[in-house]
């Protein structure tokens, strides 16, 4: 992991699938740890720039693996998407503090996971970081709904092995942030990259089997209802489903 940071950057390494999850993992806690220090993270641009780094070397050595895919007739499908779906959630977490959620995580409880939510930080800008993360945020979305998890009615097989969807919880919040934000400046004041970004999660969001009354909702909301339903049809354990419950009590109570 040392040379994901270094300064002075070698050849691709080749990592194994399972490998590539590690050290993805020793990455989310390097900034983890940071964030014990909030302000250090937040006053260190430098820092920011060093973990952009870090994530984009372990994809690039990660992709060096020719069994690094999604596809379940491989042993590792599951571990590249977990680690692919952690890696979302590394970029999701340059542009916010997701703490407070995960400490909730731990009680089980609706409404104490509920009110974490408005405890979280979470810091929108035009910057190449905030897009990226925009960007991740987006393909957790387009990967649920290419695998059918969209879809109404129970998921099986292969579906109940993959961690996803807790990751993607954090893209959910974000995305929902990010969008709510892009609604409020005029489409000529966006950049290409945030235009292309609004007009993709409309399309996708046009994908998925909403009730009709939740798909006239804006943008930002119908974000939530979708995650939720996600949640929902991949009631592998629990949690999943007391998940699914929070995002619907908290699009619930947004306003349009």
């Amino acid at each position: 992991m040392a040379s994901l940071f270094s300064a002075q950057w070698a050849p691709p390494l080749r990592l194994s699938s399972f490998g590539s999850y590690v050290t993805l993992h020793g990455i989310v806690k390097q900034l983890a740890i940071l964030y014990q220090d909030s302000w250090l993270l937040a006053a260190t641009p430098a820092l920011v720039q060093r973990f952009e780094q870090a994530l984009a070397r372990w994809r690039m050595c990660s992709e060096q693996n020719p069994e690094f895919h999604y596809s379940p007739r491989y042993p590792s499908g599951v571990i590249a998407v977990n680690a692919l779906s952690l890696y979302r959630q590394a970029h999701v977490r340059l542009c916010g503090n997701f703490g407070p959620l995960r400490s909730a995580f731990a009680t089980r409880n609706v409404q104490t996971i509920l009110s974490s939510i408005d405890e979280i930080t979470i810091v929108i800008s035009s910057s190449s970081t905030c897009r990226r993360a925009a960007r991740c945020a987006l393909d957790a979305l387009q990967t649920s709904v290419r695998m059918g998890m969209s879809l109404t009615g129970s998921i099986s097989g292969w579906h109940h092995k993959l961690l996803f969807n807790l990751y993607s919880l954090e893209c959910c919040l974000f995305h929902s942030f990010w969008i709510r934000e892009q609604s409020t400046r005029l489409r000529a004041d966006r950049s290409a990259e945030e235009n292309d970004i609004v007009k993709s999660t409309e399309e996708t969001l046009a994908e998925i089997d909403l009730d009709p009354v939740l798909a006239s909702k804006p943008c930002s909301i119908k974000l939530i209802y979708a995650w939720s339903l996600v949640f929902q049809n991949c009631n592998a354990t629990e949690l999943y489903g007391i998940v699914a419950e929070v995002l619907k009590i908290y699009a619930d109570g947004l306003t349009e």
